[in-house]
């Protein structure tokens, strides 16, 4: 009956719920439970009171057999990791890592072994579709759903083993498509990981979004231009570092304090800067009226395309300046320099934020200077200072003289000195 149509049963057939059921033409026949392995789950019959000893054992293998074959489809890069020979070495601990944390690995954890990693030896783990980004060590094919929602039962399913959780108390994962979410200070430890988002502080964020972040920050941090002319791109900040732009913000679906709990996060840090004053375009003594008004037209349809927020507010501005200085030059001729001396007083400068990568720039770490001299002469116990003679008490112990006195030694009446003293002497005695 339908011990026999179940085992003859395609994969198709099939279906693995999140929170791990096998569904058999609606009705649920088995279910997942922790195994050997994180990557080989067990399968625990329901009902299988009813069925035969031999029906049951092989309902038991066909849905085993149902399993495996689902979990070595959506994680294929994770299996061929784990059996690949060629990998050795720090590259077999790295595969191990990802497999055990079932396709991501924050790369702090991790720097130390892959600085010590050729390009030879990171190819033999990009193979399998690993990616070696800046924040983590991860295979971007297993964010998909399918694999995403396998990755968070089979973490589940290891995590009861450990009597942490258990998989039927799972939260829900972030939804499919959002590239942050606020986040859930219920989740237990881990949970943010496995579905493939970092903790940013308020919000997490999907980790492969935040290398996109990261390459677009990157491009803009110390920007070069390649060529005569290449307009530089908008975030990018002449000296280095970066201000926020909203094609930043898209990428991760947050801004403002969120944005910037996720650079803090990230590594960045921001110092506050006065913006830089807008361009003023001065008219020259021949210039009309009418070409004063056209110039003031142009300014923003130049940067439409590349400006930022900051930029454009500042650009939005840069009209209203020219007409106040024409206004303020009127004033000045009437009520003389006073009034505009007051009025820049009460001026507030604006102030942008210059994100910079930990470390670099004004963050950049600076070797501590050697202490100041005072013009005295380092003393050194037991030697003697530079240009002087030792302090009394430095260098000798007590009741005993600094120095041994000389031995006066007795001229020897042989020595050619001591024969022609002795003709001298001779010699005037004899005058």
């Amino acid at each position: 009956g339908r011990a026999q149509s179940l085992v003859a049963a395609p994969d198709t057939d099939f279906e693995l719920t999140a929170k791990g059921g096998i569904v058999w033409h609606g009705a649920e026949v088995g279910r997942l439970v922790p195994g050997p392995d994180i990557l080989k789950p067990d399968v625990k019959l329901l009902a299988d009171e009813v069925l035969e000893t031999a029906d049951r054992e092989a309902v038991l293998f066909r849905l085993k057999k149902f399993v495996s074959r689902h979990v070595e489809s959506l994680l294929e890069p994770l299996i061929r990791l784990r059996d690949d020979d060629e990998i050795t070495g720090l590259a077999r601990g790295l595969a191990w890592r990802l497999v055990e944390g079932l396709g991501i690995v924050p790369r702090a954890e991790v720097a130390a072994d892959v600085r010590q990693m050729d390009q030879d030896t990171r190819g033999l783990l990009r193979r399998h579709g690993v990616r070696f980004g800046a924040f983590h060590i991860f295979v971007p094919a297993l964010l998909k759903p399918a694999p995403a929602q396998l990755r968070v039962l089979l973490w589940g399913l290891q995590k009861e083993k450990e009597g942490v959780v258990t998989v039927a108390d799972l939260p829900e994962p972030p939804g499919q498509g959002l590239t942050s979410v606020e986040k859930d200070p219920a989740w237990p430890d881990g949970f943010c990981q496995v579905c493939g988002y970092m903790d940013c502080g308020p919000r997490i964020v999907r980790v492969d979004m935040l290398e996109r972040l990261g390459d677009m920050i990157r491009e803009r941090v110390f920007w070069k231009p390649r060529f005569d002319g290449e307009e530089r791109p908008a975030g990018s900040v002449e000296g280095g570092g970066f201000v926020v732009i909203p094609d930043m913000m898209s990428l991760v679906g947050c801004s403002g304090d969120d944005f910037s709990a996720v650079l803090k996060a990230l590594g960045y840090r921001a110092e506050k800067r006065p913006a830089p004053k807008p361009a003023a375009t001065p008219s020259s003594s021949g210039s009309t009226e009418k070409e004063t008004v056209d110039a003031s037209k142009d300014i923003p349809a130049m940067t439409g395309e590349t400006e930022d927020s900051d930029s454009a507010s500042a650009m939005e501005t840069a009209p209203a300046t020219e007409s106040g200085k024409e206004a303020e030059t009127a004033s000045a001729e009437a009520s003389g320099e006073q009034e505009k001396d007051a009025e820049k007083e009460t001026a507030e400068p604006e102030v942008i934020e210059i994100w910079w990568p930990q470390g670099t720039g004004p963050f950049r770490k600076r070797k501590p200077r050697p202490a100041a001299r005072t013009g005295k002469p380092q003393q050194v116990r037991g030697r003697k200072p530079r240009g002087g003679k030792r302090p009394e008490g430095v260098g000798r112990q007590e009741g005993k003289p600094s120095r041994k006195p000389r031995r006066e030694r007795k001229p020897d009446a042989d020595s050619p000195f001591a024969v022609l003293q002795k003709l001298k002497m001779d010699m005037e005695k004899k005058s």
